[in-house]
């Protein structure tokens, strides 16, 4: 079914991409994309949390 209420996606803009991912990757977490420069200046990472949600990482360095 993917009709579903609520949130299923959220994006927070962190300021080190590579430490929160590491960090992560310590406490098991698994990635559906991983720490991914889409762009000079750009990064991003994604994980699912456990209801199934995709969380995104963003870190632009401007």
């Amino acid at each position: 079914m993917t009709a579903q209420l609520g949130f299923r996606y959220v994006t927070f803009q962190v300021g080190n991409i590579t430490e929160l991912c590491t960090a992560l990757k310590e406490k098991g977490v698994k990635f559906s994309i991983p720490e991914t420069e889409l762009m000079p200046g750009l990064k991003i990472a994604m994980v699912k949390d456990p209801d199934g949600n995709t969380v995104e990482f963003v870190q632009r360095n401007d």
